[in-house]
């Protein structure tokens, strides 16, 4: 069992007294996102991640991911732990609500991400990735791009990634970047 615990009243202290929330909360595309409502996100939010992802971490930490027969296998309770941060909707609360995201706004999103993360730096690779991936869809994606990928991100069935062709440590790899970098 971890021992991570949520500063939640920190958390709120920032986004009330710092960060505003009451006043973003009136704007007219977060009046849901009230400072009541924000305090009940967090607190399940706060449950969520010490009790189902801050456990994972360490297990994380000692066994890895490995590749067997071609296909990524994560570390003993990863998968389930991600089938139920995706049922939770954690990932599509800043989404918009016409994909099934809970339209919240970035501010709150990032204290949860925040969570996230201090719950388990591995585990959040993929959810970050993801939310990167939808957000580069959303702003640059052409409607197809965006509908094809999105929604199936959204509900888990896909995540993001981040691909490069420069990544690894090949030496084919660095001679192309040498290449791209000489004068």
């Amino acid at each position: 069992m971890s021992d991570y615990s949520v500063p939640l009243a920190e958390i709120q202290f920032v986004l009330d007294h710092l960060a505003d929330l009451p006043a973003v909360a009136s704007l007219e595309q977060f009046s849901h996102a009230t400072p009541d409502m924000v305090e009940g996100v967090l607190f399940e939010a706060a449950r969520f991640f010490e009790d189902v992802v801050a456990p994972v971490d360490r297990v994380g930490d000692a066994q890895g991911s490995t590749v067997v027969d071609g296909a990524v296998v994560t570390p003993d309770g990863f998968k389930e732990a991600y089938q139920q941060y995706v049922a939770a909707g954690w990932g599509a609360l800043p989404c918009p609500e016409a994909i099934g995201g809970g339209a919240f706004p970035r501010l709150v999103h990032f204290a949860v991400q925040e969570m996230l993360t201090s719950a388990s730096m591995a585990f959040s690779l993929c959810p970050m990735l993801t939310g990167g991936a939808i957000e580069a869809l959303t702003l640059h994606g052409s409607e197809e791009l965006y509908g094809q990928y999105v929604p199936r991100m959204i509900t888990g069935e896909w995540s993001g990634t981040i691909f490069s062709a420069l990544t690894g440590n090949t030496l084919a790899n660095a001679a192309m970047l040498g290449s791209l970098l000489a004068p």
